[in-house]
């Protein structure tokens, strides 16, 4: 679990193990896999702020202005998202 207050928050994903979680109060999160994944359940919720996901074959359960929820495969694996204030990117 990543867990800030203030500032910006970027990952560099090489192999997805099993889950990843960030929660921020101000700023924006920034999550990059070095390969597609296959397997991936993404819940990114904010108060303010907009999500970005560019993965292919994601099937969204929920796609909203402040949040989304998207599911590749059978989505073993979690990323998991909040923040009070700040983008969200997934890609």
């Amino acid at each position: 679990m990543i867990n800030t207050k203030s500032g910006d928050v970027s990952t560099i994903i090489e192999e997805m193990v099993n889950s990843l979680e960030v929660v921020t109060t101000s700023g924006d999160v920034k999550t990059t896999f070095r390969q597609d994944p296959k397997s991936h359940k993404i819940d990114l919720k904010g108060d303010s702020g907009k999500p970005v996901i560019k993965l292919k074959n994601i099937m969204y359960e929920n796609e909203g202005k402040n949040s989304a929820i998207g599911t590749i495969g059978d989505g073993i694996n979690t990323i998991n998202v909040k923040t009070n204030s700040g983008d969200f990117t997934v890609k």
